[in-house]
């Protein structure tokens, strides 16, 4: 479920931002051509296709919370007192 929110926002980013979307698709009539699909041998030929993934992927994260992180030493945070050693779950969403 998660990974098809995340590919809506991708496709409503792409819908509003046209140019985007023609430059990508410029590049994948290039580097593949009309006639086949892309195949992950094309991955390294489609550098602007990745972007536009990565950077829809970073839009709309697929999971809620990241990688956990534990303090290295004392700290304030927004009035919060977090002490050495804490356990934090970023929320990215």
């Amino acid at each position: 479920l998660q990974t098809w929110i995340a590919m809506q926002s991708i496709l409503l980013a792409l819908s509003l931002n046209p140019d985007v979307l023609k430059k990508a698709q410029d590049e994948l009539d290039t580097v593949v051509g009309p006639h086949r699909l892309p195949h992950f041998d094309d991955k390294d030929s489609l550098v602007y296709i990745n972007a536009v993934i990565v950077e829809g992927l970073r839009y709309h994260t697929v999971a809620p919370l990241a990688i956990p992180h534990r303090t290295i030493k004392d700290d304030m945070f927004n009035g919060y007192f977090i002490p050495a050693g804490t356990i934090v779950l970023p929320n990215v969403w």
